[in-house]
């Protein structure tokens, strides 16, 4: 693993953990709680386990990071939104598809909306990352 694919993988997850804090923790936050189920002990209370959040944002964000490396067709940020929409997009729909499928615990607007929410957010991190991988000297 090289410099430049462990300093994209940080960026990458310090957007989802900056990022997501911002959207679905502050601008999307009233749409998710209307959409979905409440039971006593779900959550965790008001305050959920920040560094697993940010530890799952590093695995998430390696996988974009290895994608835009692997399929080389650039590191513009246009072609890693591509490839960044595509993996958050599909990671979001297995997710949410199963979730709906053996919980009842969303609906169907929140399943289709955070999809493509996600793969949007995806998108920007897959960016984010190309670019990264793409500046200075070649390794």
């Amino acid at each position: 693993m090289n410099t430049k694919t462990i300093l994209a993988t940080i960026a990458g997850a310090v957007y989802n953990f900056l990022g997501g804090w911002v959207v679905f923790g502050m601008i999307l936050m009233n749409f998710y709680k209307s959409n979905t189920m409440t039971y006593d002990g779900l959550t965790k209370g008001d305050m959920p386990d920040l560094a697993f959040i940010f530890i799952s944002g590093i695995f998430s964000a390696y996988l974009v990071t290895y994608v835009v490396r692997k399929v080389d067709q650039g590191f513009s940020f246009g072609t890693g939104f591509k490839h960044g929409f595509t993996v958050y997009f599909c990671m979001a729909a297995w997710a949410n598809i199963s979730m709906y499928a053996f919980f009842n615990l969303t609906n169907m607007t929140l399943v289709v909306t955070d999809t493509i929410i996600q793969g949007i957010f995806g998108g920007i991190n897959g960016g984010i990352i190309a670019m990264i991988l793409g500046s200075g000297k070649k390794e």
